[in-house]
């Protein structure tokens, strides 16, 4: 089933299905989804292995809103 699903989406022949689960997971974290969420959606029990996953480092982005001095002189 898994060769023919592959065939069909033109995966490459390398490709497995933890690959796939790869990708989404990194998608996921790309999302900006917690890896907890990420964590539990690929039925982990440890953070560790769904950073494996995770295939590139995913930056935390800041929510904390600043004014920055030359902010007003642009207006």
């Amino acid at each position: 089933m898994w060769k023919r699903a592959a065939k069909r989406k033109k995966i490459e022949v390398g490709a497995m299905f933890k690959d796939i689960r790869a990708l989404g997971a990194t998608d996921a974290a790309r999302g900006r989804i917690a890896t907890g969420e990420v964590q539990t959606q690929l039925a982990h029990t440890s953070s560790q292995t769904t950073d494996i996953y995770i295939k590139e480092a995913i930056p935390d982005v800041s929510e904390i809103v600043m004014d920055l001095p030359w902010a007003d002189e642009a207006k």
